[in-house]
């Protein structure tokens, strides 16, 4: 496998941005009045022959304060309350994205219409045109968590599937989740912000810790053969030594390494950021015939030890994402370091993952299994 798991981590992410994309609603219907220019030499014609002269007011650009400003922050998310967990509950935002953020919008002018495109002019001096995403700000003024979801799910529907997220598209997200991080689990901002390295909240001080020993244990099953390991690793802060058990097949481990560089296994405990408090952990499996599951169990320098899962998840295709206990509060993790550092940790070592021969992928309910 070497490096190709990187590969299929970032072909899975765009396989699933796809799926959620494809669920859209479809925006091509919406139509709303919006004028830019207040300003315009007008006709008495109800329908122009020629595009007339215009005097255009420069309309303020609406800006949206950057996300980095308020994020990563350095404290542990707190639980939502319940009224945080009604709020994103009650919030429909696709419907509202439709509704505030259509497709195409009737304009009140002519200054962007080529003499040869007057046949698509509706009545006395509108004409139907497309939304640009740079426009989007300016179709409606957001105030709350959910208006600001809103928006930023348009974003999204906007963009191809191989475009990143634009800065304002981000800012817009880190707006929503500002006051009530669960809108960072509302499925249709999960799918599409999750691969795009939002970061919300730093590491726990817990992971400044040095880690002393790891054991890792691997299942993976579906339509090809079945693989299995256990990994256990000591002296993980001094001189790793790796012991394997537990394997299937047999000969799995017949050209793994013993040993392994230190700081490949510290990175696993600097990479537990965006963790994101959930009710309860869960099974987010959206993925047929790739059936992973990791525990891993990182045992720090003060002798306590922290148990991760991904609970069967097959988002991410070597399994995820991962869930952590930490005190007794369960915690999502929004992004796929933890993910990238396991899988490093792996190949180092030599062994495999499981392989699907019909793998499909689609979307799943994000928020209702966290907050059931």
């Amino acid at each position: 496998m070497s490096k190709k798991n990187i590969t299929a981590l970032i072909l899975c992410a765009m396989l699933l941005a796809s799926c959620s994309n494809s669920s859209n609603q479809d925006f091509s219907t919406a139509t709303t009045t919006f004028s830019l220019t207040p300003t315009i030499t007008s006709t008495k014609s109800p329908v122009p022959t020629k595009i007339p002269a215009s005097t255009i007011t420069p309309i303020p650009k609406v800006t949206i304060e950057s996300y980095s400003n308020h994020f990563p922050v350095n404290s542990i998310l707190e639980p939502l309350s319940v009224k945080q967990q009604n709020e994103v509950i009650a919030c429909d935002i696709q419907k509202l994205a439709s509704e505030r953020y259509p497709e195409n919008i009737l304009r009140d002018d002519f200054t962007n219409t080529a003499d040869e495109d007057l046949s698509s002019i509706k009545g006395h001096g509108a004409v139907l045109t497309k939304v640009t995403i740079d426009e989007l700000i300016q179709l409606f003024d957001p105030e709350t968590s959910c208006d600001w979801a809103s928006l930023a799910y348009a974003y999204t529907v906007r963009l191809k599937d191989d475009e990143k997220l634009p800065d304002i598209a981000k800012n817009a997200f880190g707006k929503a989740i500002e006051k009530n991080s669960g809108f960072a689990l509302a499925t249709p901002l999960f799918y599409r912000y999750y691969y795009d390295n939002f970061m919300i909240v730093e590491s726990p001080d817990i992971f400044e810790q040095k880690i002393t020993k790891v054991q890792i244990e691997y299942k993976w099953g579906g339509m090809g053969d079945q693989v299995e390991y256990t990994v256990e690793i000591k002296q993980a802060d001094t001189n790793p030594i790796v012991t394997l058990r537990n394997l299937t097949p047999a000969t799995l481990g017949e050209q793994a390494k013993t040993k392994v560089n230190t700081e490949t296994i510290q990175t696993l405990g600097k990479s537990l950021n965006n963790l994101v408090p959930i009710s309860s952990q869960f099974s987010l499996t959206t993925c047929y015939d790739n059936y992973p599951d990791w525990t891993a169990t990182l045992t720090l320098k003060d002798g306590s030890a922290v148990e991760l899962k991904t609970n069967k998840s097959n988002m991410i295709y070597i399994g995820g994402p991962w869930q952590v206990n930490i005190d007794g509060q369960n915690y999502i993790q929004f992004s796929i370091e933890f993910i990238k550092a396991i899988d490093t940790l792996i190949q180092e070592i030599g062994l495999p993952y499981g392989q699907p021969m019909a793998m499909t992928c689609g979307t799943r309910d994000v928020f209702e299994q966290a907050y059931p």
